[in-house]
C-alpha cells in the first residue's frame, strides 16, 4: 500500500509540475512587437511604433507628423555612446550606418537616437535586421519607416494599447499566427529592452 501511495504522490506532483509550466503567462504580442515598426495591410497601409518602453502604438501619420512624433519620443545620446553604438559619432552621411558594438547597441535596439551634441540628427535602431537608419528630413524618415516596417493585420493591432486609449481596452486573445509580416515574407517578432523604463518621452543617455 505504502508503495502504491508513494507512485500516486510521484504522479500527482508530476503532473502538477507539468501543468504550470504550461500555464506560464507568454509575452503578449505588445511585448514581442516592442521598438518594431507596424504597417496596417488590411487598412490603407497606416504606420504604427510601438514603443519599447510602454508598448503602446502610436499613429505615425503623415511623414511630418511622424518626423515631430519621432523627435519627441526619441532618446538624446551623447556622442561617446553613439560611438560605442556606430564606431565613431555618426554625421548623417550614412543612411545605414552599421553597428559595430552590438552587445551595447542591443540595449536600444527599436529606440530612435537624438545625437543632442550635435543638431539632433535621428537614428532609428531596428530590432529586426538590427541596423541604425538615419533618419534625416521628415520625407527620408517615412520612407525609412515603411521600408522597415512589418505588416500586421486589424486583429492583431488591436491587441496592441493605442497611445491614449483607455488601459484594457486592447484585445487580450487572438488565434492563429500572432506575428507580423517582415519585408522577406516570413513573420517575426522581438523585444528591445533600454534604459530606464515607464516614461514614452524623450530622455538621454
Amino acid at each position: 500500500f505504502m508503495k502504491k501511495y508513494f507512485f500516486l504522490t510521484l504522479l500527482v506532483v508530476g503532473l502538477l509540475f507539468a501543468w504550470s509550466k504550461t500555464s506560464e503567462a507568454k509575452p503578449s504580442l505588445a511585448d514581442r512587437l516592442r521598438g518594431r515598426i507596424l504597417l496596417q495591410v488590411e487598412s490603407k497601409g497606416e504606420a504604427w511604433y510601438v514603443h519599447p518602453e510602454t508598448a503602446e502604438r502610436f499613429s505615425l501619420g503623415r511623414p511630418d507628423d511622424a518626423f515631430q512624433l519621432m523627435r519627441k519620443l526619441g532618446l538624446g545620446m551623447s556622442n561617446d555612446n553613439l560611438r560605442k553604438v556606430f564606431g565613431k559619432v555618426p554625421d548623417g552621411s550614412e543612411s545605414t550606418p552599421s553597428l559595430t558594438n552590438t552587445s551595447f547597441a542591443k540595449r536600444f535596439f527599436g529606440r530612435i537616437l537624438l545625437q543632442v551634441e550635435d543638431k539632433g540628427q535621428a537614428y532609428y535602431l531596428n530590432p529586426v535586421d538590427t541596423k541604425g537608419y538615419f533618419l534625416g528630413r521628415p520625407s527620408d524618415a517615412f520612407s525609412v519607416m515603411r521600408s522597415v516596417g512589418g505588416g500586421i493585420t486589424n486583429q492583431n493591432l488591436a491587441q496592441i494599447q493605442a497611445n491614449g486609449e483607455a488601459k484594457g481596452t486592447a484585445q487580450s486573445s487572438v488565434s492563429g499566427n500572432v506575428g507580423v509580416k517582415t519585408k522577406g515574407g516570413g513573420t517575426g517578432a522581438s523585444s528591445s529592452q533600454s534604459g530606464s523604463r515607464g516614461s514614452s518621452g524623450s530622455g538621454s543617455v
